[in-house]
């Protein structure tokens, strides 16, 4: 089965995506909150997770602007962007003024 996941864990995404073993192999579709700054100690930043989510086989294709160091990420599997109703949701998205 497939799944989409929001991860939003305040600086403790290093700890969770260590947690998760094979648990994205199935996933889809992710929002991510990332930070560029750090907040709390060893926390993962925006570069490594990244890194992390490329080489788990996740394209980055929309963020938000949350505040300056702090945003959501929303990552899919290249296959979904295939996808005729994902092409039009994206299109339609970024197509806003």
């Amino acid at each position: 089965k497939t799944y989409s996941a929001w991860i939003d864990v305040e600086g403790a995404l290093g700890l969770v995506l260590a947690g998760a073993g094979t648990a994205l192999k199935h996933c889809q579709s992710l929002i991510v909150e990332v930070e560029e700054i750090a907040y709390w100690d060893g926390q993962m930043l925006y570069a490594e997770a990244m890194a992390h989510f490329a080489d788990a086989g996740f394209v980055p294709v929309a963020r938000d602007l949350e505040s300056r160091s702090q945003h959501n990420i929303v990552f899919l599997r290249p296959e979904q962007l295939r996808a005729p109703a994902v092409r039009i949701a994206l299109a339609a998205h970024f197509d806003r003024p």
